[in-house]
């Protein structure tokens, strides 16, 4: 039996996937260049000041990080499959 199969479970995932690519993703790719400015900040004050902002660091890893963890997800929740866009 096919991952989507069932006619019910594809139509629900369709629909979560439709509802990623609409709102939640344009919004996580809004966060990466968000996370590299703070990134570049933490460095810049750790050059500038000589001490370490670990904690502008780690909050800019972690904002930086979103896009590619909710990618993941996605992936895993058969979103690019081909059989989920089947009738």
């Amino acid at each position: 039996m096919a991952r989507f199969g069932h006619r019910p479970k594809r139509i629900s995932r369709r629909s979560e996937s439709e509802k990623f690519e609409r709102f939640v993703m344009p919004a996580a790719f809004m966060c990466f260049p968000l996370g590299v400015a703070l990134i570049i900040a933490a460095a810049l004050a750790h050059l500038i000041y000589g001490s370490a902002a670990m904690e502008m660091l780690v909050l800019g890893a972690v904002v930086f990080s979103i896009p590619g963890v909710l990618q993941v997800y996605r992936f895993l929740r058969g979103h690019f499959s081909h059989q989920l866009r089947e009738p």
